[in-house]
């Protein structure tokens, strides 16, 4: 990938094309992080066929637009971005006790625990 994304949806476009949905999303917050714009998170994400990925973004969006913007976008709170089952990025139950502490509201509400360094960059 030459150039990181803008948005989320050139993250989830980046990952339909058959890139890392990790790695887009790695760069589209290193992006963010340098110069945070509201418009960078306001348009949809096309569905990847991955829940998981789709409910991760929609979380991305909500707790980036919370902390910078004040401003959840209406997307992001759609049903269709919500796991109806807990999700863990811990296998271990001393990871999974973490991440039921730590996991980030916007992660929680998805039912996704992945602890507290989800959308951290170095």
């Amino acid at each position: 990938m030459s150039a990181r994304p803008h948005s989320l949806r050139q993250v989830a476009e980046l990952a339909l094309a058959g890139a890392s949905l990790d790695l887009a999303l790695r760069n589209f917050l290193d992006e963010f992080h340098l110069h945070p714009r509201l418009e960078m998170l306001l348009e949809e994400p096309p569905s990847t066929g991955r829940a998981i990925d789709d409910c991760y973004l929609a979380a991305a969006a909500d707790e980036l637009g919370s902390v910078f913007f004040q401003r959840v976008p209406a997307w992001a709170q759609l049903p269709g971005r919500h796991l109806p089952e807990p999700w863990f990025g811990f296998q271990s139950p001393l990871g999974r006790a973490y991440a039921l502490i730590f996991t980030p509201s916007a992660f929680r509400e998805r039912n996704l625990f992945v602890g507290e360094d989800a959308l951290k960059r170095a």
